[in-house]
């Protein structure tokens, strides 16, 4: 469809490279602004617990389905708070939260910070703006590889396979080394909404 629509278009504004073959001008969604960065809290494992979070739609095509199906045959130990709104979820599991679509902003930190990873289940993404959210918060992001091209040169993006035992092994690598890519998430330079709005007022103001 964006290929579709762009065809006879003589100015083009993509989030990704990937998505136009040809001369057009990138820019980076963002939500963030300068209150996602302050006061970021530690990654703590407590008591051996993991807490998995996830923030979308729910709807097929988001992966919802395929990471609840994944869960399901993960280690008790692991928790995992849904956070959207789409197609109605029925709770069958214990470990599973669910919340409505949240708007507060910083009530939707505070979620990333009672987690200890994201999950971005996608079949098809373009620019996820909650990847950004995570890091922003320090915490860690899980894709599986049909959307290997967002990670985008960022740190703390780890790339796995829709398989329960290659998940469960990069959740236990990211925990274990939970020192090493707090350090790294530190590198990550994460656009802000400021700048998203700048640029893309430069561009429509380009003759």
């Amino acid at each position: 469809m964006f290929k579709y629509i762009t065809k006879h278009s003589d100015k083009i504004i993509s989030c990704h490279k990937k998505l136009y073959n040809k001369q057009c001008y990138i820019v980076h969604p963002s939500e963030i602004n300068f209150n996602w960065n302050k006061r970021t809290k530690k990654n703590n494992y407590k008591l051996n617990r993991i807490n998995l979070l996830y923030v979308g739609r729910f709807k097929i095509e988001k992966g919802i389905y395929s990471l609840l199906n994944i869960f399901s045959k993960l280690p008790k130990n692991i928790k995992l708070t849904l956070v959207g709104n789409g197609d109605l979820i029925k709770k069958t599991d214990k470990n599973i939260k669910i919340f409505n679509f949240i708007k507060n902003e910083n009530t939707l930190i505070n979620l990333y910070d009672s987690s200890n990873i994201l999950i971005l289940p996608s079949y098809t993404e373009a620019h996820p703006k909650v990847i950004d959210e995570a890091l922003s918060r320090m915490r860690p992001v899980i894709i599986f590889d049909d959307i290997k091209h967002v990670v985008n040169k960022r740190y703390g993006v780890f790339l796995t396979k829709r398989d329960p035992k290659k998940f469960i092994k990069t959740i236990n690598f990211i925990k274990e080394n939970n020192k090493l890519i707090n350090y790294n998430l530190k590198k990550n330079k994460l656009p802000l909404k400021n700048n998203f709005l700048d640029d893309l007022n430069k561009i429509l103001c380009i003759n």
